[in-house]
C-alpha cells in the first residue's frame, strides 16, 4: 500500500480506452498517463505516458472514427485481436503500476 508519509512522491496511474462500438470486445486503443503529486501537494503530469492500439477484430464505424480519430488502419495491424488483444495489452499498460492507485475513465 501507498505510504501516507507527506514527504513520499505519490503517482497515479490515468487510463483511458477507445472502443470501436459498444460491445465487451470492441476496445481499440488503452492510453494512459501518469500524475504525480509532489511534496509540496502539487500534481503534475509525469514524463511516463503511452498507448497500445488493439485489433478490435471488426471495422470502426464512421461515426466512432469521427469520436476519437483511429482508423480502422491503425488497427489492422496490432498485435492479436479481441478480448485476448486487449487482456494482453491492458497488463501491460498495468503491470508498472504495482501498489500504485489506477483511475480509469
Amino acid at each position: 500500500m501507498a505510504s501516507d508519509d507527506p514527504t513520499t512522491i505519490k503517482l497515479v496511474r490515468v487510463i483511458d480506452l477507445e472502443t470501436a462500438g459498444n460491445g465487451p470486445q470492441d476496445v481499440c486503443e488503452i492510453g494512459w498517463q501518469d500524475v504525480i503529486q509532489g511534496r509540496d501537494g502539487r500534481r503534475e503530469l509525469d514524463a511516463e505516458r503511452g498507448s497500445l492500439m488493439v485489433n478490435p477484430g471488426r471495422p470502426i464505424s464512421p461515426e466512432t472514427m469521427a469520436v476519437h480519430h483511429i482508423l480502422d488502419r491503425e488497427v489492422r495491424t496490432a498485435d492479436f485481436q479481441g478480448l485476448l488483444s486487449y487482456t494482453w495489452k491492458a497488463q501491460r499498460a498495468l503491470d508498472p503500476i504495482g501498489e500504485r492507485p489506477c483511475v480509469a475513465y
